[in-house]
Protein backbone atom coordinates (compact mmCIF):
# COMPACT_ATOMS: atom_id res chain seq x y z
CA UNK A 1 0.00 0.00 0.00
CA UNK A 2 1.32 3.30 -0.87
CA UNK A 3 1.77 6.70 1.03
CA UNK A 4 -0.96 8.32 -0.13
CA UNK A 5 -3.67 5.35 -0.07
CA UNK A 6 -3.02 5.01 3.60
CA UNK A 7 -3.71 9.24 3.98
CA UNK A 8 -6.32 8.87 1.77
CA UNK A 9 -8.18 6.39 4.39
CA UNK A 10 -7.01 8.39 7.58
CA UNK A 11 -8.91 11.20 5.57
CA UNK A 12 -11.72 8.69 4.86
CA UNK A 13 -12.14 6.84 8.63
CA UNK A 14 -13.30 10.04 10.52
CA UNK A 15 -15.83 11.27 8.04
CA UNK A 16 -17.49 7.58 7.96
CA UNK A 17 -18.02 8.39 11.83
CA UNK A 18 -20.14 11.34 11.15
CA UNK A 19 -23.49 9.81 10.40
CA UNK A 20 -22.43 7.80 13.66
CA UNK A 21 -22.35 11.08 15.73
CA UNK A 22 -25.38 12.66 14.02
CA UNK A 23 -27.68 9.61 15.33
CA UNK A 24 -25.91 9.50 18.73
CA UNK A 25 -27.08 13.29 18.71
CA UNK A 26 -30.35 12.55 17.56
CA UNK A 27 -30.88 9.59 20.23
CA UNK A 28 -29.76 10.98 22.84
CA UNK A 29 -31.87 14.50 22.20
CA UNK A 30 -35.02 11.54 21.78
CA UNK A 31 -33.71 9.96 25.23
CA UNK A 32 -34.44 13.66 26.91
CA UNK A 33 -37.52 13.68 25.70
CA UNK A 34 -38.82 10.63 26.40
CA UNK A 35 -37.87 11.35 30.17
CA UNK A 36 -39.29 14.54 30.35
CA UNK A 37 -42.77 13.30 28.86
CA UNK A 38 -42.58 9.85 31.67
CA UNK A 39 -41.87 12.27 34.38
CA UNK A 40 -44.42 14.73 33.54
CA UNK A 41 -46.97 11.89 33.18
CA UNK A 42 -45.84 10.29 36.51
CA UNK A 43 -46.19 13.57 38.20
CA UNK A 44 -49.79 14.60 36.67
CA UNK A 45 -50.62 10.94 37.77
CA UNK A 46 -49.85 11.59 41.94
CA UNK A 47 -51.36 14.82 40.78
CA UNK A 48 -54.85 13.77 40.09
CA UNK A 49 -54.35 10.79 42.79
CA UNK A 50 -53.39 13.13 44.91
CA UNK A 51 -56.01 16.27 44.58
CA UNK A 52 -59.02 12.72 44.72
CA UNK A 53 -56.89 12.16 48.46
CA UNK A 54 -56.99 15.76 49.59
CA UNK A 55 -60.71 16.84 48.07
CA UNK A 56 -61.84 15.56 51.11
CA UNK A 57 -59.97 16.99 53.66
CA UNK A 58 -59.62 20.29 52.53
CA UNK A 59 -57.31 21.96 50.03
CA UNK A 60 -53.56 20.50 49.24
CA UNK A 61 -51.24 22.67 47.65
CA UNK A 62 -48.45 19.92 46.68
CA UNK A 63 -50.90 17.50 44.46
CA UNK A 64 -51.44 20.70 42.54
CA UNK A 65 -48.02 21.52 42.22
CA UNK A 66 -47.32 18.11 40.90
CA UNK A 67 -50.26 18.89 38.08
CA UNK A 68 -48.20 21.95 37.33
CA UNK A 69 -45.14 20.46 37.47
CA UNK A 70 -46.09 17.35 35.21
CA UNK A 71 -47.88 19.40 32.71
CA UNK A 72 -45.08 21.99 32.02
CA UNK A 73 -42.56 19.08 31.40
CA UNK A 74 -45.17 17.38 29.29
CA UNK A 75 -45.36 20.35 27.16
CA UNK A 76 -41.60 21.38 27.20
CA UNK A 77 -42.51 25.09 28.79
CA UNK A 78 -39.86 25.89 31.25
CA UNK A 79 -37.96 22.28 31.51
CA UNK A 80 -35.17 22.94 33.64
CA UNK A 81 -37.47 25.21 35.82
CA UNK A 82 -39.86 22.62 36.22
CA UNK A 83 -37.11 19.70 36.41
CA UNK A 84 -35.49 21.54 39.31
CA UNK A 85 -38.40 21.84 40.95
CA UNK A 86 -39.74 18.49 40.60
CA UNK A 87 -36.54 17.44 41.88
CA UNK A 88 -37.13 19.03 44.97
CA UNK A 89 -40.05 17.58 45.89
CA UNK A 90 -38.68 13.93 44.84
CA UNK A 91 -36.17 14.38 47.52
CA UNK A 92 -38.18 15.62 49.98
CA UNK A 93 -40.84 12.99 49.63
CA UNK A 94 -37.29 10.60 49.56
CA UNK A 95 -36.35 11.86 52.98
CA UNK A 96 -39.68 12.72 54.52
CA UNK A 97 -41.50 9.45 53.63
CA UNK A 98 -39.65 6.60 53.11
CA UNK A 99 -36.79 7.46 55.82
CA UNK A 100 -39.78 6.63 58.42
CA UNK A 101 -40.37 3.16 56.80
CA UNK A 102 -36.08 2.82 57.13
CA UNK A 103 -36.24 1.89 53.08
CA UNK A 104 -35.14 3.98 50.17
CA UNK A 105 -37.99 3.18 47.39
CA UNK A 106 -35.89 2.28 44.01
CA UNK A 107 -38.21 4.76 42.38
CA UNK A 108 -38.16 8.05 43.84
CA UNK A 109 -34.52 8.03 43.70
CA UNK A 110 -34.91 6.72 40.36
CA UNK A 111 -37.51 9.90 39.26
CA UNK A 112 -34.66 12.05 41.15
CA UNK A 113 -31.81 11.28 38.68
CA UNK A 114 -34.30 11.20 35.59
CA UNK A 115 -35.11 14.58 36.77
CA UNK A 116 -31.86 15.44 37.39
CA UNK A 117 -30.65 14.63 33.99
CA UNK A 118 -33.21 16.54 32.30
CA UNK A 119 -31.56 19.85 34.65
CA UNK A 120 -28.73 19.22 32.94
CA UNK A 121 -29.86 18.23 29.47
CA UNK A 122 -31.42 20.76 26.83
CA UNK A 123 -34.44 18.19 27.33
CA UNK A 124 -37.47 21.09 26.14
CA UNK A 125 -35.22 22.31 22.89
CA UNK A 126 -36.37 19.08 21.19
CA UNK A 127 -39.80 18.58 21.40
CA UNK A 128 -41.28 21.05 23.12
CA UNK A 129 -42.31 25.14 23.66
CA UNK A 130 -38.62 25.95 25.03
CA UNK A 131 -37.35 25.32 21.50
CA UNK A 132 -39.40 28.06 20.13
CA UNK A 133 -38.67 30.21 23.09
CA UNK A 134 -35.07 29.50 22.96
CA UNK A 135 -35.22 31.04 19.12
CA UNK A 136 -36.42 34.50 20.24
CA UNK A 137 -34.27 34.13 24.17
CA UNK A 138 -31.36 32.23 23.30
CA UNK A 139 -29.16 33.01 26.00
CA UNK A 140 -31.76 32.26 29.14
CA UNK A 141 -31.06 29.30 31.38
CA UNK A 142 -34.33 28.63 31.63
CA UNK A 143 -34.30 26.07 28.74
Amino acid sequence: MSRQVRGDLRNFLPAMRLPGTILQGILACAALTFLRICLGGVLVLQGWLGSQRYEAGGPALLPWAELLLGSTLIVGLLTRLSAAAALVMLVQRLFTQELQLGVILRSELAWSCVALALIIGAAGRTFGLDALLARRWARSPFW
